[in-house]
């Protein structure tokens, strides 16, 4: 499988500008270096592979939102769980969110392929 130097394309680091809630989990260390080295094993969007076709993601989804967590324990537990993770493109990535808020799902880690193809303009 091809790989891609992902250091060159994102900084290191970066600041997150989530909610109150999020951004303390998002900007640790740990967050930031889990989400590197998954990067590294996982440099193309998962969910188009699944629908045969190649993108380089762009982002780390989590399939369970960690907030979901009722403690503090069990939100690092989610936000951590390389299991609860997905390398995904832009384009997938707002639309597992979107799916999530309308059909009030707690755990989007597919899309159909008419969902995916609506995401993609593919007719």
């Amino acid at each position: 499988m091809p790989t891609i130097n992902r250091k060159q394309i994102r900084p290191k680091t970066i600041e997150y500008k989530h909610d109150d809630k999020s951004a303390v989990y998002y900007n640790s260390s740990a967050w930031h270096s889990l989400r590197n080295e998954y990067y590294v094993k996982n440099p193309l969007c998962e969910c188009c592979m699944s629908h045969d076709r190649v993108t380089v993601a762009d982002h780390v989804h989590h399939k369970i939102p960690f907030l979901t967590g009722i403690t503090d324990t069990e939100r690092w537990q989610l936000l951590l769980d390389e299991s609860n993770l997905m390398s995904v493109c832009t384009a997938c990535h707002t639309a597992l969110h979107t799916k999530a808020k309308r059909y009030n799902m707690k755990c989007v880690d597919e899309l159909t392929d008419t969902e995916y193809n609506e995401t993609h303009n593919i007719y």
